[in-house]
């Protein structure tokens, strides 16, 4: 049989634990529990309190996870322990949240390193108000394939290097990356510039005066 038994049969609470005229334990008629400073429990298990580690679960003593929430409503998961103290999680991740943005990853200085925007689905790196699907501020390196409908650059002063090779509209140009041959209107170059086709060099500032001309319809070369 236990040691203490209490038979609550009408409404009040069943315990209460006080220090210094100061209620810290709370157990209601309804079957709740509360730990805090003189409050009523409203759900079966309540801690509040304005302690920076208002509730942790742990190994032992100095490795614990520390669960914690402030006057403006922001909780805080804080895993204490070694160098390499962390929290895991081994199952999915599912974050259902009725605000804009349902995670944020911040850096020491309070910055967002990453934003999720669920209402428009869009990820942020260094970006706290994402304007894409994927918007990143600085720079990203794909070691493997990008698969894009097309590419845009908006530098007017960098510099856009290939380590390999170019082909654009099948054989519109091709640059090879082992020869270096350069082809328009081939996809298979044989010289450092290889042109299938009608070639015209203009003037600059001329639409319609050119140096050279070559005719392929007519075999035929014009120089100016």
């Amino acid at each position: 049989s236990a040691a203490l038994a209490i038979d609550q049969d009408s409404t009040g609470d069943v315990l209460t634990l006080t220090t210094g005229g100061n209620q810290f334990f709370t157990a209601s008629y309804l079957g709740l529990m509360g730990i805090g400073s003189n409050f009523t429990p409203a759900t079966a298990l309540q801690v509040a309190t304005s302690t920076s580690t208002q509730f942790a679960t742990g190994y032992d003593t100095t490795n614990y996870l520390s669960f914690s929430t402030d006057s403006a409503g922001t909780t805080t998961l804080d895993a204490i322990g070694g160098q390499y103290a962390s929290l895991a999680i081994n199952d999915p991740l599912r974050i259902a949240t009725s605000s804009a943005f349902a995670l944020e990853v911040r850096a020491l200085n309070s910055t967002n390193v990453l934003t999720v925007d669920t209402a428009n689905s869009r990820i942020g790196v260094n970006d706290e108000t994402p304007d894409y699907t994927l918007d990143i501020t600085g720079d990203a390196r794909f070691s493997s394939l990008v698969d894009a409908s097309y590419l845009v650059a908006t530098s007017t002063t960098a510099t856009s290097t290939f380590a390999g090779g170019l082909t654009v509209q099948t054989e519109a140009l091709v640059v090879q990356d082992d020869s270096g041959y350069t082809g328009f209107g081939t996809s298979t170059p044989s010289y450092l510039v290889d042109i299938d086709g009608s070639l015209r060099v203009g003037v600059q500032g001329d639409t319609t005066a050119h140096l050279l001309f070559a005719d392929t319809s007519t075999n035929r070369i014009g120089i100016a």
